[in-house]
C-alpha cells in the first residue's frame, strides 16, 4: 500500500466519520424511543471506535510501527463490528422482543459488574490492607466513574489513600491536552 492509498483511504473513513457525527446531531435523544436511543448510542460508539482505530492507524503508519498498534486496531474494529449487527439486529426485531433483549442485556451488565466488583473487592483485600467493604465500594464507583486509581495513592504512612488531583495546566506540563488526544485544532 502506497502514501497515496493510505491518503484516500483517511479521507474515506473521515467522510464516514463525519457522516456519522452529523446524524447524531440531527437526532436528539429525547425525541427518541428507547430502541432508537440504544441505537443512536451505538451510532455514537461506533464513530468513537472508528475514529480511534483511524488515529491509532496513522500513528502507527507514521512511526512505522503497524505490529505494535495491530491488537489495538484490531479489538477496536471487533467491537464496531459487534455493535453494528446489535443495533441492525435490534432494528429488526419487532418493539416487544427488542425491549426483551435490552433488559435482558441490561440485567447481564448489571450482573457482570457485581461479580467484578467482588474480584476486585478480594483482590484489594488480598493486599493485606484494612479497607472497610464500603470504601472499598467507593473506590470501585470511582472507577467507574472514569477517576481511575492511577490518580490514588497511598499516605506516607501507608494507612490511607490519598486523591492525586490535578489542574488543567497540570495536566497539559505532563504532556496531555485535548488537541492531542483528539486530533483536533484548539
Amino acid at each position: 500500500m502506497d502514501l497515496a492509498e493510505i491518503k484516500e483511504l483517511y479521507a474515506e473513513e473521515l467522510k464516514l466519520l463525519r457522516r456519522i457525527q452529523k446524524y447524531g446531531k440531527e437526532h436528539p435523544m429525547e425525541d427518541l424511543e428507547r430502541i432508537e436511543k440504544v441505537t443512536l448510542l451505538m451510532v455514537y460508539r461506533i464513530y468513537s471506535n472508528l475514529y480511534s482505530a483511524l488515529l491509532l492507524t496513522v500513528s502507527a503508519l507514521k512511526n512505522n510501527r503497524i505490529s505494535f498498534f495491530q491488537l489495538p486496531i484490531g479489538i477496536l474494529l471487533r467491537c464496531t463490528y459487534t455493535d453494528c449487527l446489535f443495533a441492525l439486529y435490534i432494528q429488526r426485531k419487532d418493539k416487544k422482543s427488542a425491549h426483551e433483549e435490552l433488559d435482558l442485556r441490561t440485567i447481564e451488565y448489571a450482573n457482570s459488574l457485581l461479580e467484578r466488583r467482588e474480584v476486585f473487592r478480594d483482590q484489594v483485600k488480598s493486599m493485606g490492607t484494612d479497607f472497610d467493604d464500603s470504601f472499598i465500594d467507593h473506590i470501585w464507583e470511582m472507577t467507574l466513574e472514569d477517576i481511575f486509581l492511577h490518580l490514588l495513592t497511598f499516605d506516607d504512612k501507608k494507612e490511607g489513600l490519598e486523591l492525586t488531583k490535578q489542574s488543567k495546566a497540570q495536566l497539559q506540563d505532563a504532556g496531555f491536552s485535548k488537541s492531542k488526544s483528539t486530533g483536533a485544532k484548539e
